[in-house]
Parts: C-alpha cells; sequence; structure tokens
C-alpha cells in the first residue's frame, strides 16, 4: 500500500506543536509496517539553515507553476530518504516559506496563510507526479492541509482517481479561517462558498471543507472524536461532525519510545527502568538542585509545555497559593500566553521555595521534568490527545489530568487495580486541588506508590501500536467498509 502522507510541520525539519510529532513518527511507523511512504511538506527557511544541504541538494524534478487565484506560483521539489525508508519531499516556494516562523508572528497570523497553503495543497498533487508516487491513501492533517480532499474530488480529480482520502483533526480549535475575498484564491467553484460548504458566520473555512470532502476523519484520540460532537468542543462544527456518521474515528497518538526512554536518557543524571529503578531518585535530586529547591521529601511535581488557556491555567493559578503554603512544590517549564506568564511569575516571586518557571524551551530540561518529578501536572481545559501524560509515564512519574480528550484514553484513575494516575471531572480550582492532594496521599504508601510508577513504566504508547489501527483504517475505507 502507498501512503501520501502531508503535513504543514514534521519532526525533526519543523514544529510548532503536536502535529509535527504525529507527522514523523506515523511516517516512520508506517514504513516500518511495510508501506510505501511519501511525506509532503512544505521547505521553509529554517530546514534550508538546518538541515541544508540535504533538502535543497536533492531536487526530483524541475519547477512547476501553480496557480493560486490569478497568479501563477513556482513550486520547487527536494527530496531526502529517511532512515525508516519513508521518502519526504520538500515544497519549495521562496515568497510563501522563506520565513522566520511557520504560520504567524507576535503580531499574528500572516495575512496570506490562505494563499500559502492553497499553494502547498495544490502542490501535493505536483509533488507526487514529480516523482512518478501514485498513492492508494492520501491522509491529510488539520487545516492546513484540509483542502487536498477537495482537490481531489474536483480539479485534481483525474490525478488520484482510485486513492483515498483521510483528514486527521489535530485540534479543532483552529480551522484556518479567512475573509470571504479568500474564495477565488482557492480555484473552487464560487458556489461552494455556501453553510453547506465552505462559509461559515462569513468567512471561508479550509477545515470544515475538507471534513465534507474527505472520505473519512479521525482525531487523535477516541475520546476526543466523540468530544467534538458537542457544542462545548466544537467549535461551532459540532453540527457538520455530528451528520458525519460512520466517518469520524479516533486512533490514539503514540510516542516515540526509543527517545523517551528512561533507560537510555543521556539527558538525565542517572538512567533507569522497571528492573533497575534507583536512577529515578538520583534525577530527583538532580532536578530540586537545578531549580534551587530544598532537598527533602515535600512533592515537586512538573509540568512542560504551551502557556495556554487551554492548558488549564486558569484553574491551576488559582488552586496554588493553597497548595503552596501546604508544602507542594511546581516546576514549570515553556511560553506562551503573556497573562499567564505574569501571573507566574508573580507567584514565583511570592512562593520562590515553591515554584520554579523557566520561561524557554529546554529540551535536556524538559527531560529531566519528566524523570525527576513525583507527579506530573495536565490539568487542560480540553485535549485533543497529549503527549506530555503518556511521556510522563514512561519516567515513572504519574500525571494529574482532568479527565478530557486523549488523557481520559491514556490514564487510568487510582481508584482501580490498573491505575496509572490521576483524574479530576470538574473542571474547577477545588476539584484539581483535591485531585493533586489525592495524589499526594497515595505517595504514602510506598508499596502501592512503586507499584504505580511500574505500571506506569510498563504502559505501551509506540507508534507501532497506532500505525497498525491507521494501516486497518486504510483497508476498511478501501474496502468501502466505513467511511
Amino acid at each position: 500500500m502507498k501512503v501520501l502522507l502531508t503535513a504543514s510541520e514534521a519532526v525533526p525539519y519543523a514544529k510548532t506543536g503536536g502535529l509535527a510529532d504525529v507527522a514523523g513518527s506515523l511516517a516512520d511507523a508506517l514504513s516500518h509496517a511495510g508501506l510505501d511512504v511519501m511525506l509532503v511538506m512544505p521547505l521553509y527557511k529554517g530546514i534550508m539553515e538546518d538541515f541544508s544541504p540535504l533538502p535543497v541538494a536533492n531536487p526530483v524534478a524541475n519547477p512547476v507553476e501553480i496557480k493560486v487565484g490569478d497568479v501563477l506560483e513556482q513550486a520547487e521539489f527536494h527530496s531526502l530518504r529517511r532512515d525508516s525508508g519513508a521518502q519526504v519531499v520538500f515544497v519549495g516556494n521562496s515568497g510563501f516559506f522563506e520565513r522566520n516562523e511557520l504560520y504567524a508572528t507576535s503580531l499574528g497570523e500572516y495575512p496570506d496563510n490562505d494563499q500559502r497553503f492553497v499553494f502547498f495543497s495544490k502542490a501535493v498533487f505536483e509533488a507526487a507526479k514529480a516523482v512518478g508516487f501514485s498513492p492508494d491513501v492520501v491522509h491529510c492533517n488539520d487545516w492546513q492541509s484540509a483542502l487536498v480532499p477537495v482537490y481531489m474530488k474536483t480539479s485534481y480529480r483525474w490525478d488520484f482517481p482510485s486513492a483515498i482520502s483521510v483528514l486527521t483533526i489535530h485540534n479543532l480549535g483552529y480551522q484556518g479561517h479567512f475573509p470571504p475575498e479568500s474564495m477565488p484564491v482557492t480555484g473552487l467553484p464560487s458556489e461552494f462558498y455556501t453553510p453547506g460548504v465552505m462559509e461559515f458566520y462569513g468567512k471561508v473555512n479550509f477545515l470544515k471543507a475538507g471534513l465534507l470532502f474527505a472520505d473519512t476523519v479521525t482525531t487523535v484520540s477516541e475520546q476526543y472524536s466523540k468530544e467534538i460532537m458537542m457544542p462545548e468542543f466544537g467549535f461551532g462544527l459540532d453540527g457538520v461532525l455530528r451528520e458525519q456518521v460512520g466517518v469520524v474515528s479516533g486512533i490514539t497518538n503514540g510516542i516515540d519510545q526509543t527517545y523517551w526512554d528512561p533507560s537510555t536518557d543521556s539527558h538525565l543524571p542517572a538512567t533507569f527502568s522497571n528492573a533497575e529503578p534507583g536512577g529515578k531518585d538520583i534525577c530527583r535530586t538532580g532536578l530540586l538542585e537545578e531549580v534551587s529547591f530544598d532537598q527533602g521529601p515535600a512533592p515537586v511535581a512538573g509540568m512542560v509545555g504551551r502557556l495556554s488557556g487551554q492548558k488549564g491555567f486558569d484553574i491551576l493559578i488559582s488552586a496554588l497559593p493553597r497548595l503552596f503554603e501546604h508544602g507542594f512544590r511546581l516546576v514549570v517549564l515553556g511560553t506562551g500566553d503573556d497573562e499567564i506568564q505574569d501571573s507566574l511569575l508573580s507567584l514565583e516571586e511570592k512562593y520562590p521555595r515553591n515554584l520554579h518557571l523557566r520561561l524557554d524551551f529546554d529540551e535536556p530540561f524538559a527531560h529531566l521534568i519528566y524523570a525527576g518529578s513525583d507527579l506530573f501536572i495536565m490539568p487542560s481545559r480540553y485535549e485533543p490527545c497529549g503527549l506530555a501524560q503518556m511521556i510522563s509515564m514512561r519516567y515513572a512519574t504519574p500525571p494529574v489530568v482532568h479527565a478530557t480528550g486523549g488523557l481520559v484514553d491514556t490514564v487510568t484513575d487510582a481508584t482501580g487495580p490498573d491505575s496509572t494516575g490521576f483524574l479530576f471531572n470538574e473542571y474547577t480550582p477545588e476539584a484539581l486541588s483535591e485531585c493533586i492532594w489525592r495524589a499526594v496521599t497515595a505517595m504514602d504508601d510506598k508499596a502501592g506508590w512503586e507499584a504505580l510508577k511500574e505500571r506506569c513504566m510498563a504502559r505501551d504508547f509506540s507508534w507501532s501500536r497506532s500505525a497498525r489501527k491507521y494501516i486497518d483504517l486504510y483497508n476498511e475505507v478501501k474496502k468501502g467498509v466505513r467511511g
């Protein structure tokens, strides 16, 4: 089976979030499973700077012209082969992709994002033709490539006539909204600008179009595929999704268990495993030294990720003062919303022995937080999948999570014998505090706590498991069983 996987970012070449982890890891996992995989993504400025000369030194075809609105834009194609065997084809265009950021600056989104990703979506077809790749499956991701299924059934319908299209939603909160003037840019019929197709509250909605035209739609966890059918999590598209009966399903992401492996992790002061667990205590000592906390039994928790409202910082910030007054300690790594950063900085100034905030992305420090913390805190308001909770379990750090999305699918509450963490249902500071203290109290049972950590480390979050589910889905859709 030949799979054309397309995404606007993929590790290790370009990343702003979990989409990149999924695209890069899934390409490798599908290739390892024996599929012929081609990943298509933009050739960003950072790729040329950090990975040169590989992508730019391997042109695979002559440039082609692609119509964006009334303008002809030139697409260049460069290729490399990953260790897994998957081929990567980069789409180059200096005007669209040679920029410092992928989608936006501190001033906001690039105003020509509609043109950039119309161009990219059309270039996906040209890239496949350039290298002679005729896919059985075209797997798209998020709004940036959501027009690909639309073009597969309209202007490019003769290019892959037997291929099926899959569209994965990584976060429904990002849909690709543009003004009505963007409709001619797409090159699609003007009659598509209706509430039944691409119009969405007076705007053009790329993701909505993809949901309607894709042969099947997936989300990045089973629970999230159910939640987006509800107004609370549907961001205005819940009605559209409810109409797609039998088309929408959830496949929970995996993590790279070779990279996230405490038994071999070179970023840690000591490695550890279920067979040899002693290194975790050394990592805890190292973390406390790194953040200048007192060595001692008082619990220390970690957080790694974006400082955004979605991640539950509103209820966390309300809960922290009382938690700190009872000895709780927290280490936070990440950047994000100024208001959240300012609130955390104020708390750090008031409670320097309880809160350490590092406004950065420091990869070695992230590993130390996962390995050295007693608990991992993830109180997300909503979470399509989440990777951090899986990583923390891999490092024997039980997570405290809000019962939503992929957190429900991956964490089993400590009320049962198969527990791997602690969940709270009501999205309030009080419910979060109660859950944290429930976890802290559980630490008093030394034997029970060690067994909990062992169960966490034993969980299988490998991408090979997720890839097999995608392959089964591809086959079902090809046979007409679903979608």
